[in-house]
């Protein structure tokens, strides 16, 4: 078991089309939103995923999103290990020299004021996603182009923004290996509910500051005084706002008191505070 709360299982040599993989298996470790003005590397915009896992994993049909824009994977074998450059299919020459590299039809585009971005897998569940914002350089000299954002610590992906900051290679990032940047740096708490709004007497919207794992068919995770979850439902693509159906109504001007079991934490197993 990794660090970070991830199992991981031994695949087969060869990827897999139907494998399902669980969320950290396969994630993305490296942005390069601002390419200009480029330092060394070519002055186009990519993104590095990685496979943290033990298996191996045939891409084809997995889906990166910014919530809006889509593109599809193309058949591709990631192996236990790999760190794979992915980019517009127009660029894949330019970045071949650098690592293992996958083009993409309709590569989102990636901004430098930040942008959601996520990976999902055939069945499109969650594998792995990001928010990024230009804060997370931590480099005033480096945010206004040319420098790469790397993920700092690997074991724990799911950590935002302070496990990123900017590349420190003299290439301006590190694509197709590991980040110029990496070490350890553990993911060690969990704040917990960030809001909770009332939608109507049966129905709750919970917001985290960061992305949950609710347990399959986990609904006796959360009580509202006695009250117990009917249904719960993730409602964005990282998995930090929750629709709950509740199994009784709420009264209305009364105060309630939300209590979430020890199941429920975040990616890295923290428990909230």
């Amino acid at each position: 078991e990794l660090q970070g709360g991830f199992s991981l299982s031994v695949g087969t040599k060869d990827g897999q089309p139907g494998l399902s993989p669980k969320p950290g298996d396969i994630i993305i470790t490296e942005i390069m939103a601002d390419p200009n003005p480029a330092v060394s590397l070519p002055s186009k915009e990519y993104i590095e995923i990685h496979n943290r896992s033990l298996s191996s994993y045939d891409l084809k049909g997995w889906m990166l999103s910014d919530g809006n824009a889509k593109c599809y994977f193309p058949e591709k074998i990631i192996y236990p290990g790999d760190y794979l450059i992915v980019c517009q299919i127009q660029d894949t020459s330019l970045f071949r020299v650098y690592g293992k590299t996958m083009g993409v039809k309709s590569f989102p585009a990636l901004t430098d004021a930040g942008k959601l971005l996520y990976i999902s897998g055939q069945d499109r569940n969650l594998v792995h996603g990001i928010e990024y914002s230009p804060g997370w350089y931590g480099d005033v000299l480096k945010d206004g182009g040319g420098w790469s954002l790397e993920m700092i610590d690997e074991d724990y992906p799911f950590y935002q923004q302070g496990n990123w900051k900017a590349s420190v290679s003299d290439e301006g990032g590190s694509p197709g290996r590991k980040n110029s940047v990496s070490g350890s740096n553990p993911d060690q708490s969990f704040d917990g509910f960030a809001n909770v709004f009332p939608v109507d007497d049966h129905t709750l919207t919970l917001s985290f500051g960061e992305s949950v794992l609710f347990p399959d068919g986990c609904n006796d995770c959360l009580t509202i005084e006695g009250i117990s979850a009917d249904s719960v439902k993730a409602s964005d693509p990282l998995m930090r706002i929750f629709t709950v159906t509740l199994k009784a109504p709420l009264e209305t001007g009364k105060t309630y008191t939300i209590t979430a079991g020890e199941v429920l934490t975040d990616f890295a197993g923290n428990g909230m505070h």
